[in-house]
């Protein structure tokens, strides 16, 4: 009996640590996207270059869409991991 309640108690906790994790880990992409996107619109004032619009509206949109889906930003994190290393 006390081996199937620390195995519920080890299940919940694991549980809670994995849906924090993939909070934070949503909220640092976003993040990241929307310092990108400030950067962008820096370069995009100093640059005076008006071609280039659609590279401004990407990495806000990232942004929403990572903070919004979890998986999304797990994906990028992932690939943004993968390009430090490479």
């Amino acid at each position: 009996m006390a081996l199937k309640d620390f195995n519920e108690t080890l299940k919940g906790g694991v549980d809670k640590l994995f849906g924090l994790l993939g909070k934070t880990t949503s909220i640092l992409i976003a993040s990241l996207f929307l310092i990108f996107s400030l950067g962008s619109l820096y370069g995009f004032y100093i640059a005076h270059s008006t071609d280039k619009i659609i590279l401004l509206i990407i990495p806000p949109v990232l942004g929403v869409i990572a903070y919004y889906s979890r998986g999304f930003a797990v994906a990028i994190a992932v690939i943004l991991l993968l390009i430090l290393i490479v």
